[in-house]
């Protein structure tokens, strides 16, 4: 079952510009998908305007209660690929 609520603010991922950062609980909204950020990961939009979203790992939920870690992930845009579906890397 669910627990308690958590207030969380929505953005329009066209809206974020470069350089742009934000704390979690979010949810990133766009045409083609959405993103939720947790409470405990914060939001950078690079030059390119990709997201990376920087996770916080604390001792509860990293193996043997080692000291907090920080891990970060990125959108990556797919390879083109040309008519005859080869990539165009």
């Amino acid at each position: 079952m669910a627990g308690d609520f958590i207030p969380y603010t929505v953005y329009d991922r066209y809206k974020l510009f470069p350089k742009v950062r934000f704390r979690g609980p979010a949810i990133i909204e766009e045409k083609e998908s959405t993103v939720i950020v947790g409470e405990d990961a914060s939001v950078s939009v690079d030059d390119f305007g990709f997201l990376w979203i920087d996770i916080a790992k604390t001792p509860e939920t990293s193996p043997l209660g080692r000291s907090q870690k920080r891990r970060s992930v990125s959108t990556k845009a797919k390879p083109k690929t040309s008519a005859r579906g080869k990539s165009k890397r």
